[in-house]
């Protein structure tokens, strides 16, 4: 991995100095970190729409799921997981714009989208 890093910032440099790498070294990450922050193994980094796990936002000291909204509170009980995500400037998406991501995600393993301003 240490070569291949090295011959691509070479590369990079030689080829497109006037557009220079923004994290040298590259960052790493274990196979389960890159799965619990962005949901893949291939991680695209340029965007940081990183995963942010809900749960302990949901729910109360003892750990009882909390949030009010049956959906969640139904998936915390079972022992699945609520994540989210930052997505700027998301907050005025149209409603066929939310549809299109809701279907997505659901052709990616995820049962819904909630979205909220």
């Amino acid at each position: 991995m240490d070569f291949v890093e090295a011959m691509a910032i070479e590369v990079s440099r030689m080829v497109a100095p006037e557009r220079p790498l923004r994290g040298v070294p590259f960052p790493r990450f274990t196979h389960e970190e890159a799965l619990e922050r962005f949901g893949s193994d291939k991680p695209d980094l340029r965007f940081g729409m990183e995963l942010v796990d809900l749960a302990p936002t949901l729910v109360d000291e003892a750990g009882a799921p909390c949030s009010g909204f049956h959906v969640f509170d139904a998936v915390l009980s079972a022992g699945g997981r609520v994540k989210g995500i930052v997505a700027p400037g998301m907050a005025a998406a149209s409603r066929s714009q939310t549809d299109e991501l809701t279907a997505l995600v659901k052709r990616f393993g995820a049962k819904g989208l909630v979205i909220s301003p």
